[in-house]
């Protein structure tokens, strides 16, 4: 659809995107009402429209063209998350726990923790394949392991960095579980949900940061946050910031520092609205 209609399911007047064609509409228009632009004609019972090519046409046809792409991109994003969260909810029920972010897979290696929940949920993902040419013996970043890395699959990689540079050799992904002091991922051990008191459909579970902190895939570890920095999340180009909530569900929550800061921390006692969120198709 249009991106003056719905933009990712949402009303017009809060859309995730900010369309980029709206400026060179805007200059079209300023040049379509310029009397020298178009001229009417009468000659007999015939009325002759003639309308010069306005200069901005091509940078809006570029602009609209953009969105469309962005909005593909932002479709793909928001169905991948959904799987990643029915992966995430079949795992923590299976478990009690979710899957850890730094974890051994062979309890008797003595080699660092060698991968994270996104290795340990691809079973749940129908990659019990790609799981299985892992050598859970070697660390995360064996040459073996960094060989089968490289087929990322999809549901990361829509999430991948938009920054060249912090991709690395395209599989890093910005799908991240906070942790530190302030996200649900504290410490090592795997977390419970039970643990956390804020209610969990105002919680991330996991969410998407900036280019800044994309990280390799298999890489161990969270996010880590002394205190959270709410411009470390979400996109330029959008109005909210996507996640998975205590419950499993995809939400968006507006791009605004208290109340990104509010869905992270996992004992503030917030108390958040509908309002507050952009509600997807």
């Amino acid at each position: 659809e249009s991106p003056l209609g719905r933009m990712g399911g949402v009303a017009v007047g809060e859309p995730m995107l900010v369309p980029k064609m709206l400026k060179p509409l805007a200059a079209v228009a300023a040049e379509i009402s310029d009397a020298e632009l178009v001229s009417l004609a009468m000659e007999s019972n015939r009325l002759t429209l003639t309308m010069k090519r306005p200069q901005n046409l091509n940078l809006l046809i570029k602009a609209i063209v953009e969105d469309g792409v962005s909005q593909s991109k932002l479709n793909n994003r928001q169905e991948s998350l959904r799987k990643v969260a029915k992966a995430l909810k079949a795992y923590h029920l299976e478990n009690g726990f979710l899957p850890p972010a730094g974890w051994i897979a062979d309890p008797q290696s003595k080699v660092r923790p060698q991968f994270n929940w996104r290795v340990g949920l691809l079973p749940e993902l129908g990659e019990q394949e790609l799981y299985d040419q892992f050598d859970f013996s070697l660390p995360w970043d064996a040459p073996a392991n960094q060989k089968v890395a490289q087929e990322m699959p999809e549901v990361f990689r829509s999430f991948s960095s938009t920054d060249g540079e912090a991709d690395f050799n395209g599989t890093t992904t910005k799908l991240r579980a906070v942790g530190g002091k302030v996200g649900v991922y504290k410490g090592e051990e795997a977390p419970v949900l039970e643990d956390v008191s804020d209610k969990a459909i105002w919680t991330s579970v996991l969410i998407e940061c900036a280019d800044g902190d994309a990280v390799q895939w298999t890489k161990p570890g969270a996010l880590e946050m002394e205190k959270i920095t709410p411009a470390r999340f979400g996109r330029s180009d959008e109005n909210g910031v996507m996640f998975i909530d205590g419950r499993f569900s995809v939400r968006v929550i507006r791009k605004d520092d208290e109340l990104i800061s509010a869905i992270i921390t996992t004992d503030g006692g917030e108390k958040l609205k509908s309002k507050d969120f952009i509600k997807l198709k």
